[in-house]
Formats: C-alpha cells, sequence, structure tokens
C-alpha cells in the first residue's frame, strides 16, 4: 500500500566476491567470474520511509536496513511505524589507557 514505490525486478548472479562488490559494473561485461543464475528472479518493492528519513545521517549510504536492525544513536521501538527517537549524546573520555601486545 501507498509510499510512491516502485516495484523493480532484478536477476540473481553468482560469482567471485570481487565480480559480485563491483556489480553492476563487472571489469568485463562478459566476465566468467560473475554468471546469471537460470531461473533466478528477485522482486522486491523499493519505496522511501518518510518516517525515518529524520535519522538518515545515522544510516551509511546505500545500506539496507529493516525494523529489527540496531542502528547506533536510534533508540529501538517496538512497531515499525513509530517515529525514531534519536538517543542522547553523552560526552565521555578515556584516561590510562594501557595496552599491551604480545609477540
Amino acid at each position: 500500500g501507498g509510499g510512491g514505490g516502485a516495484t523493480v525486478r532484478l536477476a540473481l548472479y553468482e560469482g567471485t566476491p570481487r565480480a559480485l562488490f563491483s556489480f553492476p559494473r563487472p571489469t568485463s561485461t562478459d566476465s566468467k567470474d560473475l554468471i546469471p543464475i537460470p531461473g533466478c528472479i528477485l522482486t522486491c518493492l523499493l519505496r522511501p520511509h518518510p518516517i525515518l528519513a529524520r535519522a538518515s545521517h545515522l544510516i551509511p549510504e546505500n545500506t539496507l536496513v529493516s525494523f529489527d536492525d540496531i542502528i547506533p544513536g536510534l533508540l529501538p521501538t517496538k512497531v515499525p511505524e513509530a517515529f525514531p527517537k534519536v538517543a542522547k549524546t553523552t560526552s565521555a573520555y578515556i584516561g590510562k589507557v594501557s595496552l599491551l601486545l604480545l609477540p
């Protein structure tokens, strides 16, 4: 329902971590490191989340999040429709730090 999203159908691929990470710009168009998986299609609805937009500065760019993900700086909510509450900032310092590195 609503929200002005777009349904997207994407082919799924298998390949090396490097080829998958650089997708959709693989190093070569006919790379043997990136192979479509026959008969596998991911269909999803992509839409903005206007309530979460208030906290978008806490989420890294191009990161997918779901309701139960822990986002540093946001307090957990019990329902997905609730407005996110930004945690209070607290000033602190660390003193007398000792680091022991074993050979």
